[in-house]
């Protein structure tokens, strides 16, 4: 294989929904393997090409192209085509396996199979020695659409033409790829996970009402909140993430008393936003917060921010400052500069 034109997607979560709605403006045959609402979905784009072609949005032409290059199913047989295979199923080394087994018998040999996971290390999954050379983690960030962050961990058996293929992809659809290994995996996630752990015990040890430290942060640095932001990634995922974060590294003793707010939180059954309270209770409400408290909270979190960052860059995970300006700019969607 010298190049990707068939992609299959497998999931029917937000980052599923994502990655399909990003790759739908490129030139890929694609494949979206969507269990839960595929005939909704196929019907939905039917619908919208069907009025984009009636107002001239489109030609013909391209509407026959889109038509004939986009399948969404709930079966998985129907990936026997693809050239590459992006999981996107939940956040669970049991179910990722399981997935890759059916894989085995049903995608042509050689797809390259790309996990979307943003916390399992590819090394860790269990395949047979056919798909080793042909599997790499490629971990996108939401929104894919505006978010041109990808992080691509290759195991210790991922091919050399896997690799080269996967970030020839990543720049065909117009991302900054991260290369990483198993020790720098998950870079992005894992630096913000100091950043938040950080403030949260900033937080809790200046007795700062997280809603009133949010309002701080949003009034002055960033467009969402340190915790709204953990809010909307949701509980059962941060827990599952920040466990394996800790196995990767050798000091978490910081990070424990967040991971224990969230344990806490979700026996009383508090999702996130989905339910509408996790660190903070939803719909939140315009907070007056005291201008010293304000300069005093964000200059805390410009500290943490610049101190994590240096640590990142001694330690060659990050390149330089321009590289995690750019990193903070597109996690938080916000842009992000470090005071001369």
């Amino acid at each position: 294989m010298n190049k990707i034109e068939t992609i299959g997607i497998i999931g029917d979560g937000r980052m599923g929904h994502s990655i399909f709605r990003h790759l739908y403006n490129y030139n890929y045959k694609l494949i979206w393997v969507n269990l839960a609402t595929y005939k909704k979905k196929s019907e939905k784009l039917s619908r919208k090409l069907n009025r984009f072609l009636s107002k001239n949005i489109i030609s013909q032409e391209e509407y026959d192209q889109k038509i004939s290059s986009i399948i969404i199913t709930n079966r998985l047989e129907e990936i026997n085509q693809c050239d590459l295979i992006i999981e996107t199923v939940n956040e669970d080394i049991h179910i990722k396996n399981s997935l890759f087994e059916d894989l085995e018998l049903k995608a042509k040999p050689n797809t390259i199979i790309a996990s979307n996971s943003s916390s399992i290390l590819p090394d860790k999954f269990t395949v047979s020695e056919k798909i080793k050379p042909c599997l790499c983690g490629m971990h996108f960030f939401y929104p894919v659409e505006t978010n041109k962050m990808v992080e691509i961990i290759p195991t210790s058996s991922t091919s050399a033409q896997t690799k080269n293929l996967l970030n020839d992809f990543a720049k065909a659809i117009e991302k900054t790829t991260f290369l990483q290994n198993e020790k720098s995996a998950f870079a992005i996630n894992r630096f913000f996970l100091e950043i938040q752990a950080g403030f949260f015990n900033y937080s809790v040890e200046n007795k700062i009402d997280f809603d009133i430290a949010d309002q701080a942060v949003k009034n002055k640095i960033f467009s969402l909140g340190i915790f709204e932001t953990m809010d909307n990634i949701g509980f059962r995922i941060l827990e599952y993430a920040i466990g394996n974060y800790i196995e990767m590294q050798k000091e978490s003793s910081h990070i424990l008393p967040m991971l224990d707010f969230i344990k806490a939180k979700m026996k009383e059954g508090k999702k996130g936003l989905i339910d509408n309270e996790g660190f903070l209770k939803y719909p939140l409400g315009n907070l007056i917060v005291d201008l010293k408290d304000e300069n005093r909270i964000c200059d805390f979190l410009k500290s943490l921010i610049s101190k994590t960052a240096d640590n990142y860059i001694q330690k060659r995970i990050f390149q330089d400052l321009k590289e995690v300006e750019f990193i903070i700019s597109e996690y938080t969607n916000s842009e992000f500069v470090f005071k001369k």
